[in-house]
């Protein structure tokens, strides 16, 4: 828990065939239009990974770019397609472009060039994944986690997903996470903080995906929950749609430091 990445914003630009240890530059990708690219997105904060389809050839690219945001009230994922390289530095990163889908996006991390464990366990992961919006992606980071799947737009983060993956996608049909594989939510740097006095029994959700931790300093802001999901740690998502939130479950064990 809470080894996910910085990032919020990320753009998505399908490019199959080899990459390199820095995938963008190591790539088939227009070269002088990748510094434009990397520069404007350095300069606001957008995570730029590379796509494929699992086992896909050159010749069956689309020339697909994405734009996912994973800000709490902003998320999306809008796809265009573009006929020059240079497109994807030209037009808007706000969601104002591109047909938006409402359907989760799993990024299975298969850069075997930044790590040979991402390939080698990560691309059998992303080829067998029971999902209709499978890509294969650069270099996420933790490859001591591979295999890892980053699932946007809300940004989910998951490592050493075993089998197929097919429990991560459930739970995230159910509007759920999948507790024993999640390193996080992107972004969400906040360390957890338990209530001031534990809750009688069962769940209590006190904050959210926000970082904004209602229960600070007091009981919970909601009702003590039961959770959608169990898992055999002390700290915990629970999780109904796009509302995520963090749960502390009373017990024996020593209370985790605040």
């Amino acid at each position: 828990m809470a080894t996910a990445g910085p990032a919020q914003r990320w753009l998505l630009v399908e490019q199959p065939g080899p990459w390199g240890r820095d995938a963008l530059t190591g790539s088939r990708f227009d070269q002088a239009v990748a510094a434009r690219l990397s520069a404007r997105a350095r300069a606001e904060g957008v995570r730029v990974l590379l796509v494929r389809r699992p086992g896909g050839r050159l010749a069956d690219a689309g020339r697909r770019w994405a734009y996912a945001d994973g800000r709490p009230g902003h998320e999306g994922l809008w796809w265009s397609v573009r006929t020059d390289d240079a497109d994807v530095v030209d037009a808007p990163w706000d969601g104002s472009v591109g047909e938006r889908t409402d359907r989760p996006t799993y990024l299975v991390c298969t850069h075997g060039q930044h790590d040979a464990c991402c390939a080698l366990r990560g691309r059998p992961l992303a080829a067998s994944m029971p999902a209709p919006d499978v890509w294969e992606c650069s270099h996420l980071g933790g490859c001591r986690f591979a295999t890892n799947v980053l699932v946007l737009p809300h940004g989910f983060a998951y490592g050493q997903v075993t089998g197929d993956g097919s429990d991560v996608v459930a739970a995230h049909a159910r509007g759920e996470v999948a507790l024993p594989w999640l390193r996080g939510r992107a972004g969400c740097r906040c360390r957890p903080r338990p209530p001031s006095r534990p809750p009688a029994s069962g769940w209590a959700c006190w904050g959210s995906t926000t970082c904004r931790c209602a229960g600070r300093g007091g009981w919970p802001a909601r009702a003590p929950r039961t959770p959608t999901a169990s898992s055999g740690s002390r700290w915990c998502w629970a999780a109904r749609t796009a509302t995520w939130w963090c749960g502390w479950r009373a017990g024996p064990r020593t209370r985790p430091r605040s």
